[in-house]
Formats: C-alpha cells, sequence, structure tokens
C-alpha cells in the first residue's frame, strides 16, 4: 500500500518524498490508519520548487535594503482537504477523537511493524503535560513584493 502512494509513481511529484518531512508526516498517519479529528482545519502551505525557485530569483534583483524575505505559497489547503484526498487515493484515513488519536498513537509505537513509520509523530503531545508551540509564519511582505514583480503564487485545487 505505502509502495503505491509512495513509490515510483508519488516521486514524480515529490522528488525526495522518502526524506521529506510533509510526505514522511502523512505516511505515519497512513500507517496509523487515523488522524486527529481536531486537526482537520490546521492548514499546510504547498509550494513547487519551480515557482519557490522563480520567487527567490525575481526577490534577489530588488533593492539590496530589503535582506529578508519569506519566500513561501501565500494559500493554504486545510489538512482536512488532505486527509480526504488520502481517502479518495484508497488509503483509510479515519478522523476519530483525540483520545483514539492518541491510544492508536501508543498502540503503533509499541508495534514493530508500524513503529518504523511513526518517528515524524513522536513529538505529538501524548498527555505528558507539555505543550507544543507554532510559531505563526507571516509573508506578506514579501508576497506584496512578488506582486508588484508579477507574481502570483499558486492556488492549489482538488
Amino acid at each position: 500500500m505505502f509502495q503505491s502512494f509512495f513509490g515510483k509513481g508519488f516521486s514524480e511529484f515529490q522528488m525526495n518524498f522518502r526524506t521529506n518531512a510533509f510526505m514522511n508526516t502523512l505516511r505515519a498517519y497512513v500507517a496509523l490508519g487515523c488522524y486527529p479529528l481536531a486537526e482537520m482545519s490546521g492548514t499546510e502551505e504547498l509550494s513547487y520548487i519551480e515557482e519557490t525557485a522563480r520567487a527567490v530569483v525575481l526577490l534577489s534583483g530588488t533593492n539590496r535594503s530589503f535582506t529578508v524575505f519569506h519566500a513561501y505559497n501565500s494559500h493554504t489547503v486545510e489538512m482536512g482537504n488532505i486527509i480526504y484526498a488520502l481517502n479518495r487515493m484508497g488509503l483509510k484515513v479515519e478522523p476519530v477523537k483525540e483520545a483514539v488519536f492518541q491510544q492508536r498513537l501508543r498502540e503503533g509505537l509499541a508495534n514493530e511493524a508500524t513503529n518504523q513509520y511513526l518517528s515524524p509523530l513522536v513529538n505529538y503531545d501524548l498527555d505528558d503535560g507539555d505543550s507544543l508551540e507554532e510559531i505563526p509564519a507571516e509573508n506578506s511582505f514579501t508576497i506584496n513584493a512578488l506582486y508588484h514583480l508579477g507574481f502570483q503564487c499558486v492556488i492549489f485545487s482538488e
């Protein structure tokens, strides 16, 4: 099952899919067969490498007083859409309540057949009292600079 999704055909989309953190995280959710329902509205940024490279090249020609840019796609995709896309591809990833997800994660980590796929999730909060916070990223200055240069980020659709 993983080979069909993460194998030869998929590498045409993501050349480094075996070492890409996001792809390995998706593979972990597929191995567990579930995803936390409360996180379905979370978003991910997806960019074509060619578009990112084009943005960087355009930004490299700007005034030298502008020294910091954040060249990433400002359009995001909800994880729910990604999870449903995985399901349409035949990869069963069930949205489940947090307690169910944590139980399945514990079971998966204890199972030799699945734990090899779960390393991207080892930092997931397993009721250990610690909380993880993401530092929000913001790139409106970069996006405005790119608009001035005639560049628009790709909007992904299903």
